[in-house]
């Protein structure tokens, strides 16, 4: 997917939000900023774009993002348990409507047979609803698998919004 048809989602996203008066926050790890990324190169985002982290450590998902240590020691990072927690609690921090939340493997090290390279889970919440969690697989290079797992979480945020 080319940079001008991830712009498009985006736009798309913001333009739903925008017309609703609603706010987005992101908490990445494994994607390390780029759906902050691909967010704020479209102009007019911050009418809608609360803000986001970029957590990479346990420390930092549980001093500012409130997970309880006990998910991520009993689950792992790279679960279906913190992403819930890390989308949930970033909705209620930065009083936003929406949020997207990641964490995985990218590689090129640090898989392992339970969770080999290209691992991600995805998490979207709503403020006032239930939130969802997936789990992908992503083929590729570091930057490759970064960049499906930012596509497929801002894909899948419009199809929600829709």
């Amino acid at each position: 997917m080319s940079r001008s048809k991830i712009a498009d989602i985006v736009s798309a996203i913001g333009d739903t939000l925008q017309m609703r008066k609603q706010y987005l926050t992101v908490v990445e790890s494994c994607t390390g900023g780029t759906i902050c990324a691909a967010v704020t190169a479209v102009a007019g985002s911050s009418q809608w774009f609360a803000g986001g982290w970029v957590a990479y450590s346990n420390q930092l998902k549980h001093q500012q993002l409130q997970v309880p240590r006990y998910i991520m020691q009993q689950y792992g990072a790279v679960s279906e348990e913190t992403v819930i927690a890390l989308a949930t609690n970033a909705c209620r921090l930065a009083d936003a409507h929406w949020s997207i939340a990641t964490s995985g493997i990218a590689g090129p090290d640090g898989g392992s047979t339970e969770c080999p390279v290209g691992t991600v889970w995805l998490a979207w919440a709503h403020a006032h609803g239930k939130p969802h969690a997936e789990k992908k697989h992503f083929t590729g290079n570091r930057a490759v698998i970064c960049a499906a797992a930012t596509r497929y979480a801002l894909s899948s945020l419009l199809q929600r919004l829709m």
